[in-house]
């Protein structure tokens, strides 16, 4: 099974959304923008669980990042907070 690297920038209003495809060579994309509420979080999360790859997220946890609800990540899925 091949790996989606998920990179998550947190304001107050809304989410940056990057993706990368696994190994060196991987492509590096954006995803989009979307407001942050909880219901587009989870929205969020079970479009990249259908893709069927395994999910490695990275989130900023600075003064919005914190209050990031972590149980809106898909179950099995590794997560990394960095402030």
């Amino acid at each position: 099974m091949s790996t989606l690297y998920v990179g998550l920038d947190v304001h107050r209003a809304t989410i940056v959304i990057a993706v990368a495809e696994e190994g060196r060579n991987g492509e590096v994309r954006p995803y989009g923008t979307i407001e942050y509420t909880t219901g587009n979080i989870e929205k969020l999360m079970r479009r990249l669980a259908k893709q069927g790859q395994d999910l490695h997220f990275c989130y900023e946890a600075g003064c919005c990042g914190y209050g990031f609800p972590a149980g809106s990540f898909p179950s099995g899925c590794s997560k990394q907070a960095y402030g």
